[in-house]
């Protein structure tokens, strides 16, 4: 079941019990703001991966269900005590500290403790979720904590690229900086009732100050980039974005169109090429995912698979040549197949959100195709994008 949720708002799994070897009981909840508010499903799951689908979205675990188990009470009460508790933790040296100064007016320490102890609830999530994966991880075997580290470091790249397209400063110092500046607002708005104290109003709007210029310069780090982008586009003559077409007289082309023959003859079997021989000149995205919604480029697409065809438990990884829908582009695929001794649930764990396929299918097809060697002990597994 994939868990979605912004800043912690949405659906999430929370109370986690260790089970069998590789696998965890969660309860999946309603939350806000990372509170877990109503229970809607309990099940014995797998860890599969992390969905990180879009920077926006938090970082949350990808879990195959197993077996669906009924909610448990006990269940249910340790999460709402842990709920309440971390609350406490989070919230309270920061409330501690506006109830000490509810009818006077801050010292200038008091009022640096607050600032500082605005930023402590993102601390004790962190921990929270630390934790969480303390017990997921507990469970696994050596293969699936290998699986799953390259999985994540995978994920972590693709978000780091997707939040670095519309912003410039790192993620972190952009939320510090919102809870910092949120402290200021809320005092500042009851200031009269404290007693004006000069360094402590001098000390809020600077920090109000701060926590404003900081997603100011993001934004203008932004269009100075997009500036930069747009002049190299006008002197270089070109669009960042690769030509829709490869060239018709390439001799990567030729060398593709020579080796699958009259793809348009269905009498005969699919042709299965290289990833070197679809991949290399190719910049038709046409040819390849085209219905992805965050498409990427033949060249990412080729990068991604040849990570995969690198690991140990892959023997190879191939392209089935479907058709040629322009007589001047580039022959399309809608399958890949792996050839691989591991099971399509750790394979998964190679392919990132943006790359998901449709379907996974099994080998040989419905359709005929161009054999394909399987050693002994392994199997080929498609992923085909409708």
């Amino acid at each position: 079941m994939r868990t979605i949720s912004i800043y912690g708002t949405g659906i999430r799994s929370y109370g986690y019990e260790p089970d069998l070897p590789g696998s965890v009981i969660a309860t999946f909840w309603l939350s806000v703001l990372f509170v877990p508010l109503v229970p809607l499903r309990r099940a014995k799951c797998r860890y599969v991966g992390e969905s990180t689908t879009d920077p926006n979205f938090d970082t949350v675990s990808l879990l195959d269900e197993v077996e669906r188990l009924p909610i448990s009470l006990l269940s249910i009460t340790k999460t709402y005590s842990l709920a309440i508790a971390a609350i406490i933790v989070a919230l309270g040296p920061v409330a501690v500290m506006l109830v000490r100064f509810h009818n006077r007016a801050a010292t200038f320490v008091e009022f640096v403790l607050t600032l500082l102890f605005s930023a402590w609830p993102v601390g004790v999530i962190i921990l929270l979720e630390k934790r969480e994966r303390e017990i997921m991880e507990a469970t696994w075997t050596t293969d699936h904590a290998e699986a799953v580290a390259a999985a994540r470091m995978a994920s972590k790249r693709f978000k780091e690229e997707q939040w670095s397209r519309s912003h410039v400063l790192p993620e972190w110092l952009l939320l510090c900086s919102l809870a910092v500046g949120m402290v200021p607002g809320f005092v500042i708005a009851r200031w009269q009732q404290w007693g004006a104290n000069v360094e402590v109003i001098f000390l809020l709007a600077s920090a109000g100050l701060a926590a404003g210029v900081v997603a100011m310069a993001d934004r203008v780090l932004v269009y100075r980039r997009r500036a930069r982008e747009r002049l190299h586009e006008e002197q270089v003559g070109t669009a960042l974005e690769p030509s829709p077409l490869p060239l018709p007289d390439s001799a990567e082309r030729r060398r593709l169109l020579a080796r699958i023959g009259d793809i348009n003859d269905f009498s005969k079997p699919r042709p299965l090429v290289s990833l070197e021989e679809f991949f290399e000149g190719n910049d038709d995205r046409s040819s390849i995912g085209y219905n992805l919604s965050d498409q990427p480029t033949p060249a990412e697409f080729y990068k991604m698979l040849r990570t995969i065809r690198d690991q140990p438990e892959v023997a190879n990884v191939v392209v089935e040549v479907k058709d040629i829908e322009d007589p001047d582009g580039w022959p399309s695929t809608d399958t890949i197949w792996i050839v691989s001794s591991l099971p399509r649930r750790d394979l998964e764990l190679f392919v990132p959100d943006r790359y998901r396929p449709d379907d996974w299918i099994a080998y040989p097809p419905e359709h005929a195709v161009e054999m394909l060697r399987v050693p002994i002990g392994m199997n080929a597994i498609g992923m085909w994008h409708d």
